[in-house]
């Protein structure tokens, strides 16, 4: 018993672990969402061959890529924290603000492809520019039968779309072949 705080060993002991194990608890929901977020966009990266990531890896680390918060656009890849994609596979692109308790949260760029995958990259805006219109202005110039902006509807056709690509699947064809040239502009409308 320590004679100055009234307080055993123990309890001093018991009250340094409750304050050890909110960390350890904290540490441990991160540890869980990384984990399932690196298993979507793990899976995602599957679908490329060794060359192919390869080749994505080398256009990242060569000289002809540009960094605009957090996304490298390199010359043929759109590629943000997991995940790579040919700029002819985007089909659509729009901005989305996250707000809470009527604060803005966050800003997200949201990133469809034309096998019916969507994710959201945060950006952060600059004083000098908004990253995510850089973006979609440099997507753009890449490939520009990307339907940019968000409506009801253009959500309506990209889910006739995904129903579309869950067809397409279950019958064993690929809709990357199917979609990679089609304009989305006029498709979105």
């Amino acid at each position: 018993m320590n004679e100055s705080t009234g307080e055993s060993k123990i309890g001093f002991l018991s009250r340094i672990a409750f304050k050890l194990l909110k960390y350890d608890v904290l540490f441990l929901v991160y540890g869980v969402l990384r984990v399932m977020l690196d298993r979507k966009y793990g899976k995602y990266m599957k679908r490329y061959t060794e060359y192919e990531r390869e080749k994505i890896d080398a256009e990242v680390c060569g000289g002809k890529k540009e960094y605009i918060g957090k996304i490298y656009l390199t010359p043929t890849y759109f590629v943000s924290d997991l995940v790579a994609v040919p700029y002819e596979d985007i089909c659509w692109m729009y901005c989305k603000t996250i707000k809470k308790n009527f604060i803005k949260a966050s800003e997200q760029l949201v990133v469809s492809t034309i096998d019916g995958f969507t994710f959201a990259v945060t950006c952060f805006k600059n004083r000098d520019y908004d990253p995510k219109i850089l973006v979609m202005r440099k997507c753009l110039e890449k490939n520009p039968n990307i339907a940019i902006g968000y409506d009801r509807h253009k959500k309506a056709r990209y889910s006739k779309l995904k129903k579309e690509i869950r067809r397409l699947k279950r019958e064993g064809k690929d809709p990357i072949k199917e979609y990679r040239n089609k304009d989305f502009v006029v498709y979105f409308g």
